[in-house]
């Protein structure tokens, strides 16, 4: 049986790239439409679609190891914490891409977890286990501002 491939956190501005040297164990992915029942005088309310929320990925126990090396883990924590923080004033943090497999998911970081493990002589982490959530973004070109007229 073939070794999985790995999994890889690409910022789609910048060079950031993270990948993981262990796959996960598991990746779990979890979506949900909206559905409204509509207002009816008899009878069952029929339902009619609304829309779709937004993919959400989740991660658990996934690993970075430095310990043959001995190096620091510490400048991956900096970058992970980094693509959870605003770009604009306001505005969303960086876009990144989630690829593992034949999958490619535009998405943002939304929770993150770090357990450091193993230290240098110096004190600084040469393990680290993260559980990642991450949150699909809508695909460029989408409107993302639609105005609703009301019907009479």
């Amino acid at each position: 049986m073939p070794e999985p491939s790995t999994f890889q956190l690409l910022d789609i501005e910048s060079d950031f790239a993270l990948e993981f040297q262990f796959f996960p164990e598991q990746i779990t992915t979890r979506g949900r439409t909206n559905w409204e029942p509509q207002e009816t005088t008899i009878g069952t309310k029929p339902l009619f679609y609304k829309n779709a929320d937004p993919l959400v990925i989740s991660l658990t126990d996934v690993h970075i190891d430095y310990t043959d090396s001995n190096a620091s883990a510490a400048p991956d924590i900096d970058l992970m914490r980094y693509q959870m923080t605003e770009l604009e004033e306001g505005g969303p943090p960086p876009a990144l891409l989630a690829i593992w497999g034949e999958r490619r998911i535009r998405c943002v970081l939304t929770d993150l977890t770090i357990d450091e493990m193993m230290f240098t002589g110096e004190g600084e982490p040469t393990r680290l286990r993260c559980s990642l959530e991450l949150m699909e973004l809508q695909p460029d070109g989408e409107a993302t501002d639609v105005e609703v007229e009301d019907e009479i």
